[in-house]
């Protein structure tokens, strides 16, 4: 119970490096999500898909999940509660435009752009790669915005965009 207590302040934030920098320093978070992971993973998968909690906190939460499998849960847990999840087609526009280099991205969009990568890798995985393979964009353009997806059925695509 401590455990599942320790996960929800690392996800409101209320847990963090300033409010406890010694356990912090001594990855005892780090091993409290990874605990939390491995012997309550419903539970973690009902977090992620709580709406209370940041998304940037909550696709934090995610990458402890431990392999593809298991993070493909975590990720769909996030996108299924995304508010972007009824709009991908709007989504896919404007990862056009911003490919093209007619939208610019802020600072402020950065989290929503996160978010809403991993929600057309989980629910429009083909219009994701066709978009990361479109040589009409810059590689750099494409390499940029497929950082911000985080699905591991990807990661071969995203390597090969960093590659110079």
């Amino acid at each position: 119970m401590e455990e599942r207590s320790t996960i929800q302040g690392l996800l409101s934030g209320e847990i963090n490096r300033a409010s406890d920098p010694i356990a912090w320093d001594d990855d005892t978070y780090l091993f409290s999500k990874s605990r939390a992971w491995a012997n309550d993973r419903q539970w973690m998968l009902e977090q992620l898909a709580d709406v209370q909690y940041a998304v940037h906190q909550r696709l934090a939460m995610a990458m402890f999940a431990g392999g593809k499998t298991s993070l493909v849960h975590a990720f769909t847990a996030i996108a299924s509660t995304s508010p972007f999840r009824e709009d991908i087609s709007g989504i896919l526009t404007e990862f056009r435009a911003w490919l093209a280099g007619t939208s610019p991205l802020s600072e402020s969009q950065v989290t929503a752009f996160s978010e809403q990568a991993i929600v057309v890798e989980i629910y429009a995985p083909e219009e994701w790669r066709s978009l990361l393979e479109d040589p009409s964009f810059s590689r750099d353009r494409r390499r940029s915005l497929a950082v911000y997806g985080a699905v591991p059925e990807f990661m071969g695509l995203r390597r090969a965009l960093s590659r110079a």
